[in-house]
């Protein structure tokens, strides 16, 4: 997908159905039937291996291409979209055209196929599309058609493959999200050095600006015992549903204050659209507030705010008069 563009992913689509009708009109305007082409292709394929070799390589693809494909959707509207990865597309046709290859009539072969290719690429749009909509009613009943349509089809080929299918489905569905519900209780957060920042997972109220979490000291030196310079950090939401980032940064004199302000207004915002920051220096003290519409971009934008502030400190302590002062 095209980054922050969506017109270009609609057109993009558009051209895709566009093509794939002008190839079946072509296709259906030939006299010669394209599948009885095919399907001697299909069948000495996979001639020289018996039933049970090209089942369990179907199985061992469609397994490769569930493990490999990405489920994490990610909407057009954010800043960047991950491209797609051609390894569980690839798996997934292995998959198809192994067990197609053991269809003795043409035409099963080349609707098996032609199903199998449309149904994993537009149901991917249309989960795209369901994100983006987020209508929960409208989720939950796709959801519920896909499983209903599955689960019948499973049952006109045999009863006891439904039940392995239904227990599959509420052991995915129920028992594991309670599972991983129950385990939080044993969750422990470990914190240090490799984690600067200390941004809580939730705000604390989301009425009032008061809403705080209690400030934490984060030392900027390089040395983690330093007291030369110390950042007290403050995390609040807005009523507007804006998470707040406050940082108050205490360095040895005001001209390396003045050093840090300039190259810190130098860097611009990672994501300018959805987080902007603000200084205010006062002699030795300067004053940092990140604001973020969501807490993705705060975490990104506070992420970067203290790596250039590690990378700042760092330099000023080699170089800088004030800073080695013991």
């Amino acid at each position: 997908m095209v980054t922050g563009a969506p017109t270009n992913d609609y057109l993009r689509n558009v051209r895709f159905t566009v093509a794939v009708y002008i190839t079946l009109e072509v296709c259906r305007a030939i006299p010669v039937d394209i599948d009885q082409l095919l399907q001697p292709v299909l069948q000495t394929l996979t001639s020289s291996f018996s039933d049970d070799t090209v089942y369990a390589l179907a199985i061992m693809a469609s397994l490769l291409h569930v493990m490999t494909l990405d489920f994490d959707v990610i909407s057009r509207h954010d800043d960047y979209i991950r491209d797609v990865d051609a390894m569980p597309i690839n798996c997934l046709l292995l998959a198809s055209v192994l067990i197609a290859s053991r269809f003795g009539n043409p035409k099963k072969a080349s609707t098996f196929l032609q199903c199998h290719v449309i149904a994993f690429s537009l149901l991917a749009l249309a989960q795209i599309w369901l994100v983006d909509t987020k209508n929960r009613s409208l989720t939950y009943g796709f959801t519920l058609l896909v499983v209903l349509a599955t689960s019948l089809y499973i049952f006109t080929l045999q009863f006891s493959w439904l039940v392995v299918y239904s227990l599959g489905i509420v052991l995915l569905t129920f028992v594991m999200p309670l599972f991983y519900v129950y385990a939080q209780r044993y969750k422990r957060n470990v914190s240090g050095p490799w984690n600067p920042d200390q941004i809580p997972t939730r705000p604390k109220s989301k009425s009032t600006s008061a809403g705080s979490r209690s400030a934490a000291t984060t030392p900027l030196s390089s040395e983690g015992n330093s007291p030369r310079c110390k950042a007290t950090e403050l995390v609040t939401d807005t009523p507007e549903n804006l998470w707040t980032h406050n940082v108050t940064i205490n360095v040895p004199s005001a001209q390396v204050c003045k050093i840090l302000t300039l190259v810190l207004k130098s860097e611009p915002c990672i994501n300018p659209k959805e987080c902007t920051i603000s200084f205010s220096a006062q002699e030795n003290i300067l004053k940092v507030e990140i604001v973020a519409s969501n807490q993705r971009a705060l975490r990104l934008q506070t992420n970067g705010f203290y790596e250039s502030c590690y990378t700042i400190m760092s330099t000023l302590e080699t170089f800088h008069p004030d800073m080695q002062q013991t």
